[in-house]
């Protein structure tokens, strides 16, 4: 049992590589994360008054916590070396999303890989009591942020994740309702910024015979492509071919590299970042977007439900990068509210 944090922002590569004595993905973290976890710019629109939404000032740090979580100086070295500096608040928020889901889905990931060395963990936090830049999965309005997503990604029943420290392909069930030596395949696809195929390569697995054991599927290269970024997706299939958990990841072709020494109860800072600032000129795509007619479908309450089928669809071969869909409610308000768990 421990209670050594982090608290604050980390690089996703920190979980698995702590040297066992401090928070990472070893024994019962009993609270601790990455810390901050922005509000999504539509819930920061009803926080803050038009005036205080750019640049960040003294509005933003009342809405943070107190001592050194007094203010966003911190992650805000990290973000900006690593992805550039924001332009306004639609930009900053957006990238503050990306740099949350990363840390959030590693840190999840990595205590499920150790999950007979890491015995559990407690994220810190679940929601807040009023709007926060910090430590939440779901803000005060009930809206998801990408860290809810990035811990649904990592926490789903069977999992294909990568990883940081060996940069190796892993499976991982977090279920026992898995058939012993089911026949499966992975699929591992790395592009770069332009969308072209770097690599690609299919593992024929079978689950092994503690279908509870995560295992290591194979190693990847290491690629050192223009730019400094690469993507990769995985692709877990079944023995019909059909999806059973899709990941996809950004990679720097040099990874954060952690100060330990200088580490402490609430975060370990890093002697030099992993640059994404590539990220900011991958052009525009234009999606395509269409939808099936309403379905009704009419409940013994008497209640009505409408189901409408969207499909998104990138005619390009360029990366559509980290697209959020949200469901607006423009009836009663203007700005038109978020629609709360509308994924």
């Amino acid at each position: 049992m421990k209670m050594t944090g982090p608290y604050t922002w980390v690089p996703p590569n920190y979980w698995m590589t702590d040297n066992a004595r401090w928070g990472g993905a070893w024994g019962f973290l009993s609270e601790g994360g990455p810390g901050e976890t922005l509000l999504e710019y539509p819930s920061l629109r009803r926080t803050l008054q038009e005036d205080d939404l750019w640049p960040i000032g003294d509005a933003w740090d009342f809405h943070c916590g107190r001592t050194r979580f007094s203010n966003l100086d911190y992650f805000n070295n990290a973000l900006y070396a690593r992805y550039g500096k924001a332009a306004s608040a639609v930009d900053y928020t957006g990238r503050a999303q990306v740099a949350a889901f990363e840390s959030v889905r590693a840190m999840f990931e990595s205590f499920n890989r150790n999950k007979y060395i890491s015995t559990g963990v407690i994220f810190w936090m679940l929601n807040n009591a009023w709007p926060s830049m910090i430590w939440h999965l779901y803000d005060y309005y009930l809206t998801p942020g990408s860290s809810y997503f990035a811990a649904k990604c990592a926490n789903e029943p069977l999992h294909v994740q990568y990883g940081y420290d060996d940069h190796c392909v892993w499976v991982v069930p977090n279920t026992r309702d898995v058939t012993v030596g089911e026949r499966s395949s992975v699929v591992a696809t790395m592009y770069d910024t332009a969308g072209r195929t770097l690599f690609s390569a299919t593992y024929n697995i079978s689950i092994a015979v503690n279908p509870d054991m995560p295992f290591k599927v194979a190693p990847l290269p290491q690629l050192r492509p223009r730019g400094h970024v690469y993507f990769l997706l995985l692709t877990l299939l079944d023995n019909q071919s059909a999806t059973e958990s899709s990941n996809f990841y950004w990679l720097p072709t040099k990874p954060d590299v952690l100060n330990w020494n200088e580490s402490n109860w609430w975060s370990t800072p890093c002697s030099s970042y992993a640059d994404f600032t590539s990220l900011q000129d991958l052009p525009p795509v234009i999606l395509q977007i269409t939808w099936a007619a309403d379905n009704r479908t009419n409940l013994a309450n008497n209640a009505t439900v409408y189901e409408t089928e969207v499909v998104v669809t990138n005619p390009s071969q360029v990366i559509a990068f980290f697209i959020r869909f949200r469901l607006f409610d423009v009836r009663f308000s203007t700005p038109p509210i978020l629609i709360p768990r509308a994924e």
